[in-house]
């Protein structure tokens, strides 16, 4: 028979607690310096990636604090692109996630334009293995309604293999013509 020690017991309660109360997080590590310390050594409570705040692509410390939290499990990445941010600031983001490309279970971006789009994909997931990727979700939220509208190139490279994907939404993404049933 196995015996939990107290922090073994903290985390599997942090863990729970989570999945039913996802803003927990902060609150849990607010109680005092041993349940700060409990929450940060359990990986599954540092799962969830969002970047959606200039902050998040000008200063790299929450990015560098929050990666190796999560230890080896899966992660999900959900970015949402300010207005604030130029394609030209998401470098040290796409550098760092690229090396955790292969941790991703899912991935979601929103960006503006479908130049954004590409640059992000083909930065973080060129010819990058995936293998416990399962959700893919890619939105442009201004589309060009133009008859030679560019097509998400990057698609064809990125995030391959990944064979646990199953879905796939491309809002407002063009798809290319390889990809497209006839």
């Amino acid at each position: 028979m196995a015996y939990l020690c107290n922090d073994d017991i903290l985390s599997l309660i942090f863990i729970a607690t989570l999945q039913n109360y996802p803003p927990s997080l902060l609150t849990l590590r607010s109680v005092n310096r041993t349940w700060c310390n409990v929450a940060g050594r359990t990986p599954q409570l540092w799962t969830e990636l969002v970047l959606k705040r200039r902050s998040d692509f000008i200063d790299l410390e929450y990015l560098r604090f929050y990666l190796p939290k999560s230890g080896a499990v899966p992660i999900d990445v959900h970015i949402m692109l300010p207005r604030d941010v130029d394609v030209n600031e998401i470098e040290g983001v796409s550098a760092l996630l690229r090396d955790h490309a292969s941790r991703f279970r899912s991935f979601k971006l929103c960006v503006q334009f479908h130049e954004e789009l590409e640059v992000f994909i083909s930065s973080i997931g060129e010819n990058k293995p995936a293998p416990f990727l399962e959700k893919l979700e890619l939105t442009v939220q201004y589309r060009s309604e133009s008859s030679n509208a560019p097509e998400f190139l990057s698609l064809l490279t990125a995030f391959t293999p990944s064979p646990r994907l199953y879905f796939i939404d491309l809002s407002g993404c063009h798809v290319p013509k390889h990809f497209r049933q006839p």
